[in-house]
């Protein structure tokens, strides 16, 4: 858990991507997006992207096979050791290394892993749902165990999951292959809570770019002020300076994905500052399909799907 905006931010644990969620919102908590300009905002999120995907790929992994330093990397202080290295004019053009959070944890440990960039494309992803009632129960899962890729055990008609394509295979990485060991997965559902009760329940499909569009609408709607339906279909960005969470892997240094409904002075921006675009299409599913759910401070409670991805908000 960690705050942003007065906000508490839950999260996955360690065995998922989902402590990437927080991270990046410790990140910006520091800075001022609500009076941002659209180029400077967008650079803000892609560079506290790139850093705490670093720290996912340097520590998270099964918890219960390796020792990750929870306390630590949720620490304000790290945050703030971590801010001062996003540079508000220039990308950093690769993912940059892990961060040192055992200090903040009280204790030692290894070094982050830091991977080595690696040619190739990653596969299909899963879905989501969320709930909320009037009582104040919230609900977010993101049930999925993809088999578009995996065999089907004869004489069964049972498909093998394929989550195994997760786990790396270089020895130093911590969600490397190892008995027993699960794959650090990307599902990752999130709530934030204020007061104690929960506000906003959201989540998505879309692998690597699940925790990115997640970020990015909630700094949508806590620093911009919108509506759930307008934030979650802002224009997006995905980075691409991050590996792949399926074999082989794949991720190209300093690439950043940007969806058609960004301006062309934004853009143009965002190339100055040494961001290398990739297009996309104005409502790209390679940008994740966010749906969420939001309780009002009037107790009026608030619903989007994206149309990004097939889905849809319903109420009664």
């Amino acid at each position: 858990m960690a705050a942003y905006r007065d906000h508490e931010v839950l999260a996955c644990g360690p065995w998922s991507q989902g402590l990437v969620v927080p991270l990046t919102l410790h990140l910006l908590e520091g800075l001022d997006l609500a009076a941002a300009t659209e180029a400077d905002r967008l650079h803000a999120i892609a560079e506290a992207l790139k850093l705490a995907f670093a720290d996912r790929e340097g520590f998270l992994g099964d918890p219960e096979h390796v020792d990750v330093p929870v306390e630590g990397l949720l620490s304000p202080a790290y945050a703030r050791e971590r801010r001062t290295l996003i540079d508000r004019r220039v990308a950093a053009p690769s993912l940059p290394p892990p961060g040192d959070p055992w200090p903040h944890s009280g204790r030692s440990g290894a070094a982050g892993y830091r991977p080595e960039p690696t040619p190739g494309e990653g596969g299909p992803d899963t879905t989501f749902v969320a709930a909320m009632d009037a009582a104040g129960n919230a609900f977010a899962a993101t049930p999925s165990d993809p088999a578009l890729l995996g065999p089907v055990v004869p004489g069964l008609g049972a498909t093998v999951s394929t989550r195994g394509s997760m786990l790396w295979l270089e020895a130093d990485h911590p969600s490397v292959v190892a008995p027993g060991k699960r794959p650090r997965l990307t599902c990752n559902p999130g709530l934030l809570r204020s007061d104690g009760r929960a506000v906003l329940a959201y989540g998505c499909p879309g692998a690597d770019a699940q925790c990115q569009a997640m970020v990015q609408v909630v700094v949508q709607l806590l620093d911009r002020g919108v509506g759930v339906q307008e934030a979650i279909e802002a224009p997006r960005i995905v980075t691409t300076s991050v590996p792949n969470s399926i074999f082989p892997h794949a991720w190209r240094p300093g690439g950043l994905a940007i969806e058609s409904r960004v301006s062309e002075e934004t853009r143009a921006d965002l190339r100055s500052r040494g961001h290398r675009l990739e297009p996309l299409p104005a409502f790209a599913p390679q940008a994740a399909g966010v749906s969420a759910v939001r309780r009002r401070p009037n107790g009026v409670l608030e619903a989007g799907a994206d149309p990004r991805r097939e889905g849809s908000a319903l109420g009664r």
